[in-house]
């Protein structure tokens, strides 16, 4: 297609006057505008796509349409797409040429278009799809739980009745794999939970020095097998922050540092940061990370390095401790050098103690009272770990009692609220 310096058709090819309903209005010597106002006119243009942006439906008035045809024709050229009335689909492209004349290349793109549209509706299904997943098992955590939860405290029962090495090993073995199997599914529930937005953070003035203390409980014996130092100082900050979510983070990088670290230490510590902050740092003497991989360490089923760990997780430890950090707002950082170790941190703002106990790290220890003879009452709803329960306090030394759970009248039978 060629215009002259009037905007009068010079020449087009028989495939262009064919996208018009009367091919003989499309001939040398017309305008440009009487194009236009011949599709407004018919109503040819159903949608059009400039700069990316679509306008169709009741929105593409003659008004609008003459107007984003003209501006595009007279001014600076891009790529315009229209749909006519058929269903078909064409790409313009009009370039200036000296003398003040235009040249367009009009292209059809309905199969180009059609692809599009099928791979849009397909990822729309893909993406529903997999919320739904998300959904499902957000909203199943607790019954998908409940048999994990059982097994483990049959084992626990089962202890004491182990009596040779072979079958304690054995049973050790047991407890490993159920170990693992716990940390793959509560790390799928967590993303799961994540995917569906059904976690809200809980905002409270929490003791850094308490989270400390738990943490040092939990991963000192693991440290203390592989043979490194897990150091954790004491401090008695407070910081604004939903403690739950707050623990997992700190958790998933302290087990981080754990698992890569193979002499020297982990070193557990929290900071007065920008005087208004909370810096809680972890930092280790681990294998340490590449430049390029720190922005990956942070993707979904994502792992680096050689670990003998490695293959007991799915690398969701990171993602879900900097998807926690964005939900409530906290700043994750990390520094890392090849064979020196890695320093990952978590800025959270800094609060008042507004709790009724005293300093976080003037927490006593366990009490040695025993609970032998202790009359116990288990109210549980699950009949395996209420089973379950009730063998492993019996052998306690317990006098055990199992709730006998409510059951609701038929649906019939309910009352109801007056409307």
């Amino acid at each position: 297609m060629i215009w002259d310096h009037q905007d009068r058709m010079v020449h087009c090819n028989s495939k262009y006057s064919q996208f018009f309903d009367e091919p003989g209005v499309v001939v040398p010597g017309v305008r440009f505008d009487e194009l236009v106002e011949f599709n407004i006119a018919r109503n040819t243009v159903k949608a059009i796509v400039i700069g990316g942006s679509t306008v169709k439906g009741d929105e593409l008035t003659p008004d609008i349409y003459r107007r984003k045809r003209t501006e595009f024709h007279k001014g600076d050229k891009g790529l315009y797409q229209a749909q006519i009335a058929d269903g078909r689909w064409m790409q313009i492209r009009e370039t200036r040429i000296p003398g003040g004349g235009t040249v367009g290349i009009y292209t059809d793109i309905t199969a180009r278009k059609e692809v599009e549209q099928q791979l849009g509706r397909a990822k729309a299904e893909a993406d529903e799809a997999n919320m739904a997943k998300s959904r499902f098992l957000a909203a199943a955590s607790h019954d998908l739980r409940q048999p994990l939860h059982a097994i483990g405290i049959f084992l626990s029962a089962l202890g004491p009745h182990m009596t040779s090495p072979e079958s304690r090993d054995l049973l050790h073995n047991v407890e490993e794999c159920l170990k693992t199997t716990n940390n793959l599914f509560n790390s799928l529930l967590d993303i799961s939970k994540l995917d569906a937005g059904v976690l809200q953070p809980e905002k409270q003035p929490c003791a850094i020095g308490e989270l400390f203390i738990a943490v040092e409980r939990e991963f000192a014996p693991l440290a203390k097998t592989k043979n490194i130092r897990l150091k954790v100082d004491g401090t008695d900050l407070y910081a604004m922050s939903d403690p739950e979510m707050l623990g997992r983070i700190v958790r998933n990088f302290v087990s981080n540092g754990v698992k890569y670290t193979a002499s020297g230490e982990v070193h557990v510590h929290a900071i007065v940061s920008g005087g208004d902050m909370v810096r809680i740092i972890i930092s280790d003497t681990g294998s340490g990370i590449k430049d390029d991989d720190v922005s990956l360490i942070f993707q979904e089923f994502k792992q680096l390095g050689n670990s003998d760990e490695k293959k007991q997780g799915l690398g969701l430890g990171l993602s879900i401790a900097t998807r926690l950090a964005h939900l409530l707002g906290h700043q994750i950082d990390v520094q890392s050098q090849v064979g020196k170790g890695s320093c990952f941190s978590v800025s959270l703002p800094m609060t008042e103690n507004k709790g009724t106990g005293g300093p976080a790290n003037d927490r006593t220890g366990a009490s040695d009272e025993t609970i032998d003879g202790l009359r116990v009452l288990v109210v549980e709803d699950d009949r395996d770990i209420s089973n379950a329960s009730e063998i492993l306090l019996d052998q306690w030394g317990c006098d055990v009692r199992l709730s006998i759970p409510l059951t609701m009248p038929p649906e019939s039978d309910q009352p109801r609220l007056a409307t």
